[in-house]
C-alpha cells in the first residue's frame, strides 16, 4: 500500500513540473518560439517584471541590449526604488523611458563613465 501511495505522489509530481515547465515556456512575444531554448528565461524576466519587450509583442531575443536596458533590469531588480535628485550624467535626457533608473543605479553604486553614462 505504502509503495502505491508513494508511486502516486511521484507521478504526481512529475505531472506537476511537467505542466509548470509547459506553461513557463509559453510567451507573449511573437518572437520567441515555445521550443526557444531560452522561451523559459523570456517568460521568467517578463513574469518577474524585469524585461518587457522592445514593442507591444516583440522581445527581440538577437538583438543588442543598451546600457540603459540593463540599468533598467537592475532598477526593476532592486524593486524599483523611489527616485531622489538630479541625474549626474549629462548624456541623460530628463523624462526618458530609463532616465529613473540610472538616477537611482546611480545612488546604488552602479556608475557611469565620468559625467557619461553612455546610453
Amino acid at each position: 500500500m505504502k509503495q502505491i501511495k508513494c508511486g502516486a505522489i511521484v507521478l504526481a509530481a512529475v505531472l506537476i513540473l511537467t505542466l509548470s515547465l509547459s506553461a513557463l515556456a509559453a510567451t507573449d512575444f511573437a518572437d520567441v518560439p515555445e521550443d526557444a531554448w531560452y522561451a523559459q528565461a523570456v517568460t521568467y524576466a517578463q513574469q518577474a517584471g524585469l524585461m518587457s519587450g522592445v514593442g507591444e509583442d516583440s522581445f527581440a531575443p538577437e538583438g543588442t541590449m543598451t546600457r540603459a536596458m540593463l540599468a533598467t533590469v537592475l532598477y526593476r531588480r532592486e524593486g524599483a526604488p523611489a527616485v531622489e535628485g538630479e541625474s549626474p550624467f549629462q548624456d541623460v535626457a530628463a523624462g526618458q523611458w530609463y532616465s529613473d533608473t540610472l538616477d537611482t543605479d546611480v545612488n546604488s553604486g552602479y556608475n557611469g563613465v565620468g559625467a557619461q553614462y553612455g546610453c
